[in-house]
């Protein structure tokens, strides 16, 4: 295995194609953008209610003038949707957006590798952005020791559960381990929950919540999103980096 490590990088130098380097870069500088306007999209989403309750409010006057019990009915409904389930699915899909996002651009740096390479992504095993991980380690692309990798192992583990599972814990194989990872708030960074602790602020970026048919389920907070997109835009800056780094040696 250390043999094969070392013919794929001895091959990279000996052919020194500069369309390789020159991909990685423009896929690095194209993806840091990407994440930046996708985290100002998320940063400014949440706007939409604010905009949607002032408008359902002014319906109340116009569907029902002078019926305050009809009021009561309709705005009962409708804040339900404004104060829970809007929220829930605008965080949801920024959420699933940044980590869809991150999985393609990984598959794209293994398309730019693969071409240099002695081994194929056909030929790894696992599914979807563990897959093409799974490749570049294979190539001696250690991003297990890249800051916050675990912050973007449990993004990927929470992405899982969400889409095989709607977040529902008793139907996710995994269900325990993220009630772990939410009740040690193993989904921010030991830099980031340390300092929060320090104020004194709470940590609810992430919780379990109970749905009424589903149980337990995993909730994802706007800010969660917001915050958990730099972060993966940051480490696919570093893999990019380090397959650069291990080409020009």
């Amino acid at each position: 295995m250390l043999a094969l490590k070392r013919l794929f990088f001895k091959s990279l130098m000996s052919t020194k194609k500069p369309q390789t380097i020159d991909s990685i870069r423009e896929l690095s500088n194209t993806a840091f953008l990407d994440f930046e306007h996708l985290g100002d999209y998320i940063w400014k989403s949440m706007r939409l209610i604010d905009h949607e309750r002032k408008i359902e409010l002014e319906k109340l006057q116009a569907y029902y003038p002078n019926d305050l019990e009809m009021q009561n009915i309709r705005w009962k409904r409708e804040s339900q949707k404004l104060d829970s389930t809007f929220p829930f699915l605008i965080a949801q899909g920024n959420f699933l957006n940044a980590t869809a996002m991150f999985e393609i651009y990984v598959l794209l740096l293994v398309k730019s590798v693969e071409t240099e390479s002695l081994r194929q992504l056909k030929d790894i095993k696992g599914q979807g952005v563990t897959r093409a991980l799974n490749f570049l380690k294979a190539n001696s692309v250690l991003y297990a020791n890249m800051q916050n990798w675990e912050q973007v192992s449990i993004a990927i583990t929470f992405r899982n559960c969400i889409v095989h599972a709607s977040g529902s814990l008793a139907y996710f194989r995994n269900g325990s381990q993220i009630k772990n990872i939410v009740e040690n708030k193993r989904f921010l960074s030991p830099d980031i929950l340390k300092w929060r602790q320090e104020l004194g602020s709470d940590v609810n970026e992430v919780f379990l919540g109970i749905h009424p048919i589903l149980g337990e389920r995993l909730v994802i907070t706007n800010s969660y999103s917001h915050w958990i997109t730099f972060v993966l835009r940051g480490f696919f800056s570093g893999l990019c980096l380090n397959v650069l780094e291990k080409i020009d040696k």
